[in-house]
């Protein structure tokens, strides 16, 4: 999800949280120093159509997943991705009932 990425993006090159950033009109700056364009423009976008909607719910309610999780996991689900990378410990419940593999560590990558 290209806002999440965006958060976490924020996170690390603004060193303060989001909301922090914005209060403080530090965005715009990040954006200047740090553009993401280059890497963000040679990620593989993925639609899910309508389809989503349903899946998304379910998600939502079956694994207790925020909006943008729960997003996350039924585009992977929909365009039969096997890996999401998070540190996101909300991920672990989902990805192991979805059959997805969780990747928090390099050493989840050789498992």
């Amino acid at each position: 999800m290209l806002s999440e990425f965006a958060y976490y993006w924020l996170v690390v090159e603004g060193k303060k949280a989001p909301v922090t950033l914005k209060r403080t009109g530090a965005i715009p700056g990040i954006i200047a120093t740090h553009s993401p364009v280059d890497l963000l423009t040679r990620l593989i976008l993925l639609e899910a159509g309508p389809a989503i909607i349903p899946l998304y719910l379910q998600y939502m309610e079956q694994y207790n997943l925020l909006p943008n999780d729960a997003l996350i996991l039924a585009t992977c689900k929909l365009n039969g991705i096997t890996q999401i990378a998070s540190y996101d410990n909300d991920f672990v419940v989902a990805c192991t009932g979805e059959g997805i593999q969780l990747v928090q560590t390099v050493a989840d990558l050789t498992d």
